[in-house]
């Protein structure tokens, strides 16, 4: 979801229900209910109030707000990136136990192949078996069958980490 900073200051200005130009504990639960975002309990939202409240006032400013909440879209964005990215690579298991998707070494094959790459087999087994948490099954050898959501979400995260690093290193 995109909003522009204005319609942001709209927001703002909407919770901002006793005119404080702050936004307090109380009034960020609503905020961020209305953006569509799960209910936080009264613990999580004090949380969030306390990472983004620069100035130790106990509520949100405008630009601690805007922070706030463009973080928790980006994140949500992410997540739904990283959701379509592993849907583009894997194919439903049709099974009788009800698996949920997995991205397999055909999977991995299949996307590199369409991409181009010539990359050899085992390389995509190779990945399928340092894949951190449970793998979607193991055959006979004890080689990983699939990778689930999961696991992808973990190897996505700590490449990105990694990415980071790497562009804080450079400057």
């Amino acid at each position: 979801m995109a909003i522009t900073d204005l319609q942001l200051r709209e927001v703002f200005d909407l919770f901002d229900s006793d005119g404080s130009g702050t936004i307090d504990s109380d009034e960020i639960g609503a905020v961020l209910t209305a953006f569509g975002f799960s209910k936080l309990d009264d613990d999580e939202v004090k949380a969030l109030v306390a990472k983004y409240d620069v100035d130790f006032s106990g509520t949100l400013e405008y630009d601690e707000f805007e922070d706030l909440v463009k973080d928790r879209l980006q994140h949500t964005s992410g997540q739904a990136e990283s959701v379509h990215a592993f849907k583009l690579f894997a194919e439903a298991k049709d099974d009788a136990a009800g698996q949920d998707p997995c991205i397999s070494v055909q999977d991995l094959a299949r996307v590199a192949h369409a991409i181009g790459e010539k990359v050899e087999f085992e390389k995509f087994q190779d990945i399928l078996n340092i894949a951190p948490g449970k793998p979607y099954g193991v055959d006979e050898k004890g080689n990983s069958l699939g990778m689930t959501y999961p696991q992808w979400s973990l190897i996505m995260a700590k490449a990105s980490k990694t990415k980071l690093q790497r562009a804080m290193e450079e400057n």
